[in-house]
C-alpha cells in the first residue's frame, strides 16, 4: 500500500476557475482538470520567476514532487492551448496557509518555510538581487 500523499500549500485563489475558447459550445468541448496545486506551481515558477528548490520550499513539498506537478501541469496548459479544449481548475491534495502554520520550534528556533504572507521579510533570491543591480544601472 502506498503512503498517503502529502498535503502542498497554496498561497493563491484563483478569481476565475474556467476558461474556454471564445465560441465553441460546452456541449462540443472536452474539458481539462488543472489541480490547485498545479496552478500554484506555475506560479511561484513561471510568473514569480523563483527557481524550483525555492518554489518547492514555499509549497512544503520536494524539489522532485515539484518537477513532477510542473510537468503535469505543462502537458495539460499545452493541451488546453493547442486543441482547444475547456480548463478547469478544481481539487488537488493542498492546504490554504495561514499565518506561519508551517513554523516549528526546534533546538529554540523557529524551523520551516515560510508563511505565504511573509513575502517581505524573505532572503532576497539571486533573481531579486539581478532585479535591483538593473533597477540601481538605469539612468534617472
Amino acid at each position: 500500500m502506498p503512503r498517503p500523499a502529502r498535503r502542498r500549500r497554496v498561497c493563491f485563489d484563483p478569481e476565475r476557475l474556467f476558461f474556454k475558447p471564445r465560441g465553441v459550445r460546452m456541449s462540443d468541448l472536452e474539458t481539462i482538470e488543472l489541480t490547485r496545486d498545479e496552478l500554484e506551481a506555475i506560479r511561484l515558477c513561471y510568473l514569480e520567476g523563483h527557481y524550483q528548490e525555492e518554489a518547492s520550499r514555499q509549497m512544503d513539498i520536494s524539489r522532485q514532487t515539484l518537477g513532477r506537478i510542473l510537468s503535469s501541469a505543462n502537458s495539460k496548459v499545452a493541451d488546453f492551448l493547442v486543441n482547444g479544449k475547456a480548463l478547469t481548475i478544481n481539487g488537488g491534495h493542498y492546504y490554504r496557509d495561514k499565518l506561519n502554520t508551517n513554523l516549528k520550534k526546534r533546538h529554540g528556533r523557529l524551523k520551516g518555510s515560510q508563511s505565504c504572507y511573509k513575502k517581505n521579510n524573505r532572503a532576497l533570491t539571486s533573481i531579486d538581487k539581478a532585479k535591483a543591480s538593473r533597477k540601481n544601472d538605469l539612468p534617472e
